[in-house]
């Protein structure tokens, strides 16, 4: 085996970072579908989402969000549509565009659209006690009021 230099390693892992509102451009975004393991029918079309912290201690962290384009006939359709609605009016996109009900959304054209992401902390989905992960909360437009509060928790 040869000899490694792993010195200058950052050592920091993924640790989530604490709850809080941090400046984000959007690094990565696709189409994707529901799997069927949640309450949308599997193959529900979803918009994913990789923001990524454009400032600070925490630069160049990533935060993930997925956004559900649900059945017309899903019983809470409107309130998962509101949230993708809001979610493009904060990167700029014109809301009255958005509900015309003629919207076509170029998913490569949210790459690099800047905007605040707020985050909590929260026990991570099917892990072990205590192993702690960041969820995004809201997506705001960029120069939207950014830190964390008193007590690190939102």
């Amino acid at each position: 085996m040869s000899t490694l230099d792993l010195s200058g390693a950052d050592l920091k892992g993924f640790e989530p970072v604490p709850a809080g509102s941090y400046p984000c451009t959007v690094y990565e975004a696709s189409m994707g579908e529901v799997s069927g393991e949640g309450v949308l029918p599997a193959g529900t079309p979803k918009l994913m989402v990789t923001f990524r912290v454009t400032e600070g201690e925490y630069q160049n962290r990533r935060f993930w969000g997925n956004y559900s384009i649900p059945p017309a006939d899903y019983e809470k359709a409107a309130t998962l549509k509101g949230m993708l609605v809001r979610f493009l009016t904060a990167l700029g996109y014109d809301e009255k565009k958005l509900v015309s009900g003629k919207f076509n959304l170029d998913v490569e054209d949210l790459v690099g659209r800047e905007c605040v992401v707020t985050v909590k902390v929260e026990q991570k989905y099917n892990a072990e006690p205590g192993v702690m992960t960041n969820t995004i909360t809201g997506v705001k437009p960029a120069g939207s009021a950014t830190g964390t509060p008193a007590g690190g928790l939102i």
